[in-house]
């Protein structure tokens, strides 16, 4: 296994991989189990902000999904200032730890719905928002090049599962990707709808925040219940957030190997991470070590 080691600051580290085990031998167990199951038997569900993508880009905090739009300065002064406003309201309250998980989620709901709104009142279009992408402080995490072509190469599902927005995530990969979606991926993340013209007509289908992205979810539910997806009873999960930790919440797996990505503030989180994920990365390090696991499937 990689050395582990301590990273001191985590606001703007290299992209070496520095890496955590929760618990050594029970991580060995875990992934010895995955490895004998082979890429027949494993199936990856990642998130993408800040997981896909770096944190730090550029010397400054890399976009979000939502952050894509949010930033741009193609939409007006009114909608850029109404979403800075639901911004500096909400998040508090997301991450308060004196609120009750039913007033967060409230609150989540909430939060997500005035955002999606102001995006139809402002006049999004598909134009608008491929310019947005091209012009987003975006980039993918080194090492997810060779992560997607493994993927593609070894016919392992690769569920994409995001609070952000469906379409800027395929525009990115469309424009700052080493490599196309993998032909086995799948997007269940928030949806843009537009009319015969291009223009944004609202979202459709379930709305998602990060404290909703579980495998029970209605909208995901269908793509686990597959007798392809049955078979596949080794999970590797990757995140960056504990509410991460919920996407295969409800999923009847053999294992379940979980990689936390923690970009920032290293000391602070470092405990809370290690009580969650089995392996912590640190300072916004690259896939590499996702990929030593990932070749010792595919040796199989």
């Amino acid at each position: 296994m990689p050395a582990v080691e301590k990273n001191g600051g985590g606001s703007k580290a290299d992209n070496s991989p520095r890496v955590l085990f929760r618990d050594a031998e029970d991580f060995e167990r875990k992934w010895q189990r995955i490895v004998a199951g082979g890429v027949d038997r494993l199936q990856i569900i990642s998130d993408f902000d800040f997981t896909l993508t770096k944190f730090w880009v550029n010397g400054k905090r890399g976009d979000s999904c939502h952050a894509v739009i949010d930033g741009s300065g193609l939409l007006g002064e009114g909608f850029h200032k109404r979403t800075w406003e639901l911004r500096n309201h909400y998040y508090p309250l997301e991450v308060a730890p004196d609120l009750s998980p039913e007033m967060r989620l409230e609150m989540m709901v909430e939060w997500v719905t005035k955002a999606h709104d102001a995006m139809v009142a402002a006049g999004i279009t598909k134009d608008i928002l491929s310019a947005a992408v091209s012009k987003a402080n975006l980039l993918f995490r080194p090492g997810h090049g060779e992560l997607l072509r493994w993927v593609d190469k070894h016919g392992v599902p690769f569920l994409m599962f995001s609070a952000g927005i469906a379409d800027v995530l395929e525009e990115a990969f469309r424009q700052h990707s080493a490599e196309p979606l993998p032909s086995t991926s799948r997007v269940i993340s928030n949806r843009m709808a537009f009319d015969e013209d291009g223009n944004m007509t609202g979202f459709v289908g379930e709305c998602f925040h990060v404290f909703n992205k579980h495998a029970s979810a209605s909208a995901v539910k269908p793509y686990f219940e597959t007798d392809e997806m049955r078979c596949r009873s080794n999970v590797l999960l990757l995140g960056d957030s504990l509410g991460d930790l919920n996407m295969a919440k409800g999923l009847r797996a053999e294992e379940t190997l979980t990689v936390g990505f923690l970009n920032d503030k290293v000391e602070e989180r470092a405990d809370a991470y290690l009580k969650a994920y089995d392996v912590v990365i640190l300072g916004d390090g690259s896939f590499d070590f996702v990929l030593e696991l990932l070749e010792q499937v595919a040796s199989k």
